[in-house]
C-alpha cells in the first residue's frame, strides 16, 4: 500500500514539474521607453560647396522629453550625449542644443545648432536621445523647424541659406 501511494505521489510530483517551465509565451514585450531621432541633410551641393551650419527646432509628439538642465542663463541645456554630433558633422566644432519644455499643453521642443567653420557635405549630422514618458509616438510624429532661412541650411563660405539642401529625420522607438 504505502509503495502504491509512494508511486501515485511520484507521479503526481512529476506532472506538475513538467508544467512548471511553461510560460505560453504570452509575456508581454517590455514597453518602450526612447525614441532615437537622427537629422541628416539631403540635395545636391553644388561644386565646391558645403553645409556650414543647421538650425533647426525639433518639436516632439507628446509624452516624449529629454534629459536636461536650467543654465545659468536661464536655458534649459540638454544634458552630455541628449543631442551628438555623428556622421558628416561628426569633426563640427559648435553644437549647442536647448531643450524648451511645453507649457499648457504645448509640445517639448529642442533647438539645435550645429556648425563646421571648414564645412561639411550631406549625410547624417545629429543624433537626438529622447525619454518616453508613458505615451508611444509614430516614428513620424516628430516635426522639423528650420530656425535660419527656408531651409535651416547655410552654406560654409557665404552663411547664405542653401536652396535645394533640406533637412529630414528618421526616429527608431526603442
Amino acid at each position: 500500500m504505502k509503495c502504491n501511494v509512494f508511486v501515485k505521489l511520484l507521479i503526481c510530483t512529476a506532472a506538475i514539474l513538467s508544467f512548471a517551465g511553461c510560460g505560453g509565451g504570452d509575456d508581454p514585450a517590455p514597453a518602450p521607453t526612447a525614441a532615437v531621432v537622427t537629422l541628416s541633410t539631403t540635395g545636391t551641393l553644388a561644386t565646391g560647396s558645403l553645409i556650414g551650419g543647421v538650425d533647426v527646432t525639433v518639436t516632439l509628439p507628446p509624452g516624449v522629453s529629454v534629459k536636461s538642465q536650467l543654465s545659468t542663463n536661464g536655458k534649459f541645456v540638454t544634458d552630455a550625449g541628449v543631442v551628438t554630433k555623428t556622421g558628416v558633422a561628426v569633426n563640427a566644432q559648435f553644437l549647442v542644443a536647448n531643450h524648451i519644455p511645453g507649457t499648457g499643453g504645448s509640445p517639448d521642443k529642442v533647438s539645435i545648432q550645429v556648425a563646421a567653420g571648414d564645412g561639411f557635405a550631406t549625410g547624417d549630422i545629429i543624433v537626438l536621445n529622447c525619454v518616453l514618458n508613458g505615451s508611444v509616438p509614430l516614428p513620424t510624429d516628430f516635426i522639423l523647424i528650420p530656425n535660419t532661412g527656408a531651409t535651416g541650411v547655410v552654406d560654409a563660405a557665404s552663411g547664405a541659406d542653401l536652396a535645394g539642401i533640406t533637412i529630414k529625420y528618421s526616429a527608431v522607438i526603442q
